[in-house]
């Protein structure tokens, strides 16, 4: 029993101590290869042969468990499924050195078959990037392109689509009202922009500003004239709009092609509220501020190598204290107690348009 028990834990390590390995194939054309061929390196710095024929992708990531996973380790990794997948060479597109989210190096590249590999001289150019040197002078992997850090530092979106109202109609609102109220919780619309800026591939900080807006009117609604004393029939509306901006963070999971990201956000800031009313003939402007909360959750997929379209769900939240109610000579601040606050969270789902640089 003990026996067994020991097996089935030093299995387990040796699996947590390594790298996981996520091999994508497009071409299963070429036969594995020897465990003892050797694989070329081609760093981040250069450019691949243009002979080279692309057999797919390899990514080299933290299993969450990791020990043994400095860069050379991941190397081995990548060189590994290259020849499991009939590749002599691999280019190395993205390195993400160790940071407070992962303590190991992870990579991905693109698994080759170069004819006549072994003609190119591989020399390490600092402890943690291969670079490779092509025996002719005239080669073109002797041309530099500009660093890659296999993704965007920078994205601008902007986004636009329907909102719900979520809080549930007052029991302080009458009867006659409450359909009234239904509209406007159901015929809102937002729209959104967010500049972020990505200090590693899976977190960034930026600036969200957003925009809800939702009206409806109400006609021939029972109302005692206050002059006369007796009953008549008028017309309501509220035509509600909501400014949000705010500070916000981003976790993001951005595939092993690379041509999708998946992202949660967060933000806390200031919301400006603004209702501009009509009961009967007499109009009426309600203002408030407070501080809103937004949870973001948005998936992307690339069109080209810039420009990702996606969709998005955001939880808005944010409660009203107080109106600065005005009608159009005086203004009165009117205190609203815990029963009388307004809930005017919402949620939006958008289509959203991002560029990343």
């Amino acid at each position: 029993m003990y026996r067994i028990i020991i097996v089935a834990i030093l299995a387990l390590s040796s699996v947590a101590c390594s790298h996981v390995t996520t091999t994508r194939l497009t071409n299963k054309s070429y036969p594995p290869l020897n465990k003892d061929k050797e694989v070329t390196v081609i760093g981040l710095e250069n450019n691949e042969p243009p002979s080279a024929t692309f057999l797919g992708t390899v990514r080299v990531d933290d299993s969450g468990f990791s020990l043994n996973c400095g860069y050379d380790a991941a190397i081995e990794k990548a060189k590994t499924s290259a020849r499991e997948s009939g590749g002599n060479v691999i280019k190395i597109t993205w390195h993400q050195k160790p940071n407070f989210i992962s303590s190991c190096h992870r990579i991905t590249a693109n698994i080759l078959w170069v004819e006549n590999a072994s003609d190119m001289d591989t020399s390490k150019k600092t402890e943690d990037e291969y670079v490779v040197a092509a025996s002719s002078p005239n080669s073109s992997l002797k041309k530099k392109d500009k660093k890659l850090v296999g993704y965007s530092r920078f994205s601008l979106d902007v986004s636009g689509g329907w909102s719900y109202m979520t809080a549930p109609v007052s029991d302080l609102v009458p009867p006659e009202l409450e359909e009234h109220i239904e509209k406007l919780k159901n015929n809102g619309f937002n729209l959104r922009t967010n500049f972020m800026y990505y200090f590693s591939e899976f977190f960034g900080l930026g600036m969200k500003y957003s925009y809800f807006r939702t009206a409806n009117t109400t006609n021939n609604v029972p109302a005692i004239d206050v002059t006369t004393n007796q009953m008549t029939f008028i017309s309501i509306r509220d035509e509600i709009n909501v400014h949000y901006i705010a500070p916000s963070a981003v976790f993001r999971y951005i595939s092993a092609s690379k041509k999708s990201h998946l992202s949660v956000g967060l933000s806390i800031g200031y919301l400006n509220y603004l209702n501009n009313a009509l009961l009967g003939v007499a109009p009426l402007s309600f203002r408030s501020g407070n501080v809103g909360l937004t949870y973001d959750l948005t998936g992307d997929i690339m069109l080209n190598e810039n420009i990702a379209l996606g969709l998005g769900a955001s939880l808005f939240i944010g409660i009203l204290n107080y109106y600065d109610v005005s009608n159009g000579i005086t203004t009165t601040r009117v205190e609203l107690n815990d029963e009388e606050r307004e809930n005017i969270s919402r949620l939006d789902l958008s289509l959203i348009l991002r560029y990343y640089f």
